[in-house]
């Protein structure tokens, strides 16, 4: 398992930030916030300037750009949608990296039973529609389970998975978000393990409705993720996984986080 950073946790500084700590603590990755991206070109940057400053300066891999996206908007929002993706996204993908760059997309705020029959075949065509721009490039889609998303529960982002019908369409499998919900994280990791192609760890402090107090170390929060983790070791789990952090202090949450899970990956033994 290689461990990543997501620039999201430090999204008020600079990208370059995010990086340097990323590789002073020894992550192997790093995670690009979109707005992050969107700012170091503003300020004078080119992708290629980023690739070389992550690769060459800080040796560190970009496993995900991380975005978002409206399907639900209208005509007028879902063709600006299609060519933000097609235009902008892509290209930083491809380009970014040794390797194309998975992208994460949402598709719109709307949870999967609030969604109508037309709405959820809006946001699988709309869903469809990229990753058949995606493909020929070698781009893979990650649908993350996440709350006021059509991928809020394990049932859910199976059925979104088979409207679509794309092989490049993946998951980013953030586990709290759904174990928030009342869903099992090793029922989860049972059903969603064959589609993950990138994990994304938080921890928090359930409360009231289905909501959470973020910004708890992954150690101390209300998911205990030390059998989590055992599973994802027994099943031979060898892709990223991108430590989220949303809550002050991300130098020292960053470092705190690393150092845990180095440490409890190294303690625990696969079930035989």
């Amino acid at each position: 398992m290689k461990l990543s950073l997501c620039s999201i946790g430090g999204r008020e500084a600079p990208l370059e930030e995010a990086a340097a700590l990323a590789s002073r603590l020894n992550y192997e990755g790093i995670e690009l916030y979109e707005p992050h991206i969107d700012r170091y070109i503003q300020e004078g940057g080119t992708i290629g300037q980023l690739t070389a400053l992550l690769a060459y300066v800080h040796q560190l891999t970009p496993t995900v750009v991380s975005t978002y996206g409206r399907f639900l908007g209208g005509a007028e929002e879902y063709r600006r949608c299609l060519e933000r993706f097609e235009n902008r996204l892509l290209p930083w993908a491809t380009s970014v990296g040794q390797a194309p760059v998975p992208i994460r997309v949402f598709t719109d705020w709307i949870g999967s039973k609030e969604a109508t029959v037309a709405q959820w075949k809006t946001m699988a065509g709309g869903l469809r529609e990229l990753a058949g721009l995606a493909a020929p490039l070698g781009v893979v889609l990650l649908l993350e389970t996440h709350q006021e998303q059509p991928t809020d529960t394990n049932d859910s982002t199976l059925r979104l998975l088979e409207d679509v019908g794309m092989d490049n369409v993946r998951v980013n499998l953030d586990v709290f978000n759904l174990y928030q919900i009342g869903e099992e994280p090793l029922r989860t990791l049972e059903r969603l393990y064959p589609f993950i192609s990138n994990i994304h760890l938080k921890n928090g402090f359930l409360t009231a409705g289905g909501k959470a107090d973020y910004g708890k170390l992954l150690g101390e929060g209300d998911m205990d993720f030390v059998p989590f983790l055992r599973a994802l070791k027994t099943l031979g789990y060898d892709g990223w996984m991108g430590v989220e952090w949303f809550g002050g202090e991300f130098a020292e949450a960053a470092a705190l986080e690393i150092d845990w899970l180095k440490r409890t990956l190294a303690d625990i033994d696969p079930v035989s």
